[in-house]
């Protein structure tokens, strides 16, 4: 039988594996932490993983957008003053 394992403040740690008689360790549950879950935590009142990491951890994960390039740049401009004069009837 495979539990969830968490720390004393009740936050995950790992998949454990036990012998299908052994009985489940005090810090461990048989509920599966969520997808998605950056730092899982578990409530043993309502028995579920919640999120315990913050925003600001969880936006330092995600890769920065780049700042187009020059060319990336004059791209747009060109098609926005493009769309533009066809919106005016110029072309």
């Amino acid at each position: 039988m495979q539990v969830y394992k968490y720390d004393e403040n009740y936050i995950y740690e790992s998949p454990v594996v036990l012998e299908d008689d052994s009985p489940i360790p005090d810090n461990c549950t048989i509920i599966a932490p969520s997808d998605g879950l950056y730092i899982p935590k578990f409530n043993p009142k309502t028995k579920k993983w919640i999120e315990s990491a913050s925003k600001e951890y969880i936006d330092s994960l995600k890769p920065l957008v780049p700042e187009p390039s020059e060319a990336e740049k004059v791209k747009k401009q060109l098609s926005d003053l493009t769309y533009q004069l066809m919106m005016d009837g110029v072309l």
